[in-house]
């Protein structure tokens, strides 16, 4: 009788491991997303990563480098160590549109009345008189 050829489990989702990279080499995070959480675009040297609590409250992080790191038993993930984003004049006006164009698509989604979306459209468009003059 014949056994069957053992194979080891291979999982092919991806995981990307967040980290961060402090001075003197020390990593610190335990922060994991599948690929689709980004998606399905592995981040890149440079990018700069925003998490948005609310307007006034964000973090933004820049990727230094991207790992990809295999395990004894052929599991793979991909760690990419994280600094905070230098300051840059344009990240609130980022955070502001951001919040303003999910706040216009979800009044979409929900099939709000067309006045009310048209000034949430509005929004998204504040300030462009200023930088265009």
């Amino acid at each position: 009788m014949n056994k069957p050829i053992e194979e080891p489990v291979v999982d092919h989702s991806v995981r990307v491991r967040l980290v961060t990279a402090h001075h003197g080499g020390v990593v610190t995070g335990a922060d994991v997303f599948s690929l689709e959480h980004f998606g399905g675009v592995l981040p890149n040297v440079g990018d700069v990563l925003l998490w948005i609590r609310n307007e006034d409250d964000y973090d933004a992080k820049v990727v230094q480098r991207r790992y990809r790191v295999t395990h004894p038993d052929l599991r793979m993930h991909w760690t990419l160590p994280m600094r905070d984003a230098p300051p840059a004049p344009e990240l609130t006006g980022i955070v502001r549109n951001a919040l303003a164009v999910s706040d216009y698509l979800q009044a979409v989604a929900e099939g709000q009345p067309m006045e009310e979306v048209i000034i949430l459209l509005r929004k998204c468009n504040e300030g462009w008189e200023r930088a265009s003059a």
